[in-house]
């Protein structure tokens, strides 16, 4: 393939399919990264105290709650922190080789929607974990945390949906016709380059 060949296939890519491909990318890395702490959590007993030991009292009591949390569900918690590294990092693989016109639409939407999944389930998992941290920040006698403790469900809630309906847009920018076109199956062009 010529530099003219690929300079015109990166010109027929529409630029929110490269946004879609861009924020697949940085999707997988939080969900990576997110399985990578559950995993340190869950197996390390000094992970809390090692973690909260440098930061603000309010901050290091959600923390600390949080971490000592999922080591208490550690047999249901380091199971899906292992899923939800192995899907963001893969996710986030396909994505890049997606910018790069090396991997199938098909492909990146399973690996989006499977990791959307994982998601609604970690959340649902972690309710435990979270009430934990809601309730660390409001027994502290500062009226500070009692503000933040009033916030934290909401916190928690935008943080779970914000990835989630990223990773829809993004399957609804992946699945469009020229999207699909731009990230044809590696054997179709294979095919067209002999």
């Amino acid at each position: 393939m010529s530099d003219g060949e690929s300079t015109s296939n990166a010109a027929k890519r529409p630029r929110y399919l490269v946004l879609a491909l861009a924020a697949l990318t940085l999707v997988g890395m939080l969900v990576f990264l997110d399985g990578f702490q559950i995993i340190n959590a869950s197996t390390d007993p000094d992970f809390a105290a090692r973690e909260s030991a440098k930061l603000d009292p309010v901050l290091a009591s959600v923390l600390q709650a949080q971490f000592e949390s999922i080591g208490e569900l550690h047999r249901v918690m380091t199971p899906m922190g292992i899923a939800l590294v192995l899907l963001g990092g893969v996710l986030s693989v396909v994505a890049m080789r997606g910018i790069f016109g090396r991997a199938s639409a098909g492909t990146i939407v399973q690996l989006a929607l499977g990791t959307g999944v994982a998601l609604s389930v970690n959340f649902v998992l972690a309710a435990p974990v979270r009430s934990a941290a809601i309730t660390a920040v409001g027994s502290i006698a500062n009226p500070e945390a009692r503000e933040i403790a009033r916030f934290l469900p909401a916190i928690f809630a935008m943080r779970f949906a914000l990835p989630l309906l990223t990773l829809l847009l993004a399957v609804f920018g992946v699945t469009r016709r020229a999207a699909r076109e731009a990230l044809r199956p590696a054997s179709d062009q294979v095919g067209e380059e002999q």
